[in-house]
């Protein structure tokens, strides 16, 4: 049994036909998936901008599967989303679980992978044939020229692959003989400026390591807890009150899920047995309530 319904909006007056053949849900169950987006998108939409309490759903007919199929066929043909008239975005394009719906779809679904693969195959030949006239003129331009010829042309290729032939390689052996003289008996100017160099990658230049030393330890402690400007406020436990989550956990044998502690202390939950492996010192309070213990968070 099938089931034709239709969906009236009361702001405006459009409507919104569609059909139910499921087994064992009604239209009031289709209404349900429509306010959820499950759907018409036109209608959706509609929903979200007039809200769901503007809606109504009415029961128009029922029957068998066919007569109600056309009869959605009619009444969606007037109420178009295209034409103003109304939320549907088409007519008669139902969704089908029979096995010969399902077959036709899978059928086009291989159609088109099968299309896909070959297009790749193509695109391979294609390619195999372009490597094919690469190396067969290779082969023109090789058989044409002697062995000194074909030595001079591969030592200008390979000179231009390694980027040879943009600089001179006699040019670079003066500049590098030129160095080396230079640096035999190097001037003043040359090693002071070597030891900036040296400064400057180091970062000694800037500050030297033993002041670096000393501005840390006078740095200690200055911006820790209640000084710090991000500081947020105390961390209650059963143990006292401290100025940082770390060091509640530390406090409490939270050592590597130090996190659990701000669940506990930011929200009033169970303390479980979960818990209480990570910090043996919950053991006796546990089936109690982290507030009810004595933990809690006071902001600063």
């Amino acid at each position: 049994m099938a089931q034709l319904y239709c969906i009236t909006c009361k702001v405006n007056g459009l409507k919104y036909w569609g059909m139910t053949w499921a087994k064992g849900k009604t239209y009031l169950d289709r209404f349900e998936k429509h306010l959820k987006g499950k759907g018409g998108k036109f209608l959706y939409k509609a929903i979200l901008q007039y809200g769901s309490e503007n809606f109504i759903v009415e029961l128009i007919d029922e029957g068998d599967f066919d007569y109600i199929y056309k009869r959605e066929i009619k009444e969606s043909a007037n109420t178009l989303y295209k034409d103003g008239t109304g939320y549907n975005g088409n007519t008669g394009r139902a969704i089908f679980n029979d096995k010969e719906t399902i077959k036709l779809i899978i059928q086009k679904r291989k159609e088109r992978y099968n299309k896909e693969v070959f297009q790749q195959k193509l695109k391979k030949a294609y390619e195999f044939k372009d490597r094919c006239a690469i190396t067969e003129k290779y082969k023109a331009t090789v058989s044409l020229k002697s062995k000194e010829d074909i030595g001079i042309w591969r030592k200008s290729i390979c000179n231009s692959i390694r980027g040879c032939n943009k600089t001179n390689n006699e040019r670079i052996k003066r500049q590098s003989e030129s160095l080396i003289n230079a640096w035999k008996d190097p001037s003043e100017k040359m090693l002071q400026g070597k030891i900036k160099e040296a400064r400057t990658k180091t970062g000694q230049t800037k500050l030297n390591h033993e002041g670096r030393r000393m501005q840390a330890e006078k740095m200690m402690g200055r911006f820790v807890g209640a000084k710090n400007s991000s500081f947020k406020g105390y961390w209650l436990t059963p143990k006292g009150k401290f100025e940082s989550a770390k060091d509640a956990g530390i406090n409490m044998g939270f050592i590597k899920h130090v996190r659990n502690i701000a669940r506990i202390c930011l929200y009033n939950r169970i303390i479980t047995k979960c818990y209480a492996k990570n910090s043996p010192e919950l053991l006796p309070y546990v089936g109690n309530s982290s507030y009810e213990v004595g933990f809690g968070f006071v902001p600063g």
